[in-house]
């Protein structure tokens, strides 16, 4: 896949082998970073109540949620939300937003969790998988067989204890 910005191009490439990133480092290419695709068959997953509160978006807390944010980036617009097969969730403490993510749900059946942040000071509590759970559950609400991500190699264990598998690793370059 090819992407290009205004001043880079981005290039990702599916490759399980260190070798591969020497071949694209000698192309001329900057490894930026890697990520595991992994995969969970829901009919593996048993639904389970998360330990926090977790909230899920509606039309109203666009601007709100965007503006608290805690990677301070906007992650959600109107028409998404609005979006039946879109889920965006988050868990506040106080008046805070300490972790948030999203999950698309395709009419195959397969489910892509995507945008999961938990703010720095928050992690190691829990937040994540909470969030998580929330979003399995409902991905088996609605009848999803797969769930799907990428995960940064940081993110991956708690994935794992979720029954997560990784499926793939690639690799991002910058021409």
């Amino acid at each position: 896949m090819l992407f290009r910005s205004a001043s880079l191009c981005y290039i990702t490439v599916c490759a399980n082998d260190d070798r591969d990133i020497a071949a694209y480092q000698a192309l001329g290419a900057t490894h930026a970073y890697s990520e595991l695709v992994m995969a969970i068959h829901l009919h593996d997953y048993a639904v389970v109540a998360p330990a926090y509160v977790v909230q899920r978006a509606c039309g109203a807390d666009v601007t709100t949620w965007n503006a608290m944010d805690p990677e301070g980036e906007p992650w959600l617009n109107s028409c998404d939300v609005a979006a039946a097969e879109m889920g965006h969730y988050a868990i506040f403490r106080g008046d805070a937003m300490v972790a948030r993510g999203r999950s698309l749900r395709m009419p195959s059946g397969y489910s892509y969790a995507s945008m999961v942040y938990v703010h720095p000071a928050q992690r190691r509590h829990g937040l994540g998988r909470a969030l998580m759970q929330a979003i399995l559950n409902d991905d088996v609400a609605a009848g999803m067989h797969t769930s799907t991500l990428m995960a940064s190699y940081e993110g991956a264990a708690l994935y794992a204890t979720l029954g997560y598998i990784t499926v793939a690793q690639t690799h991002v370059f910058t021409l």
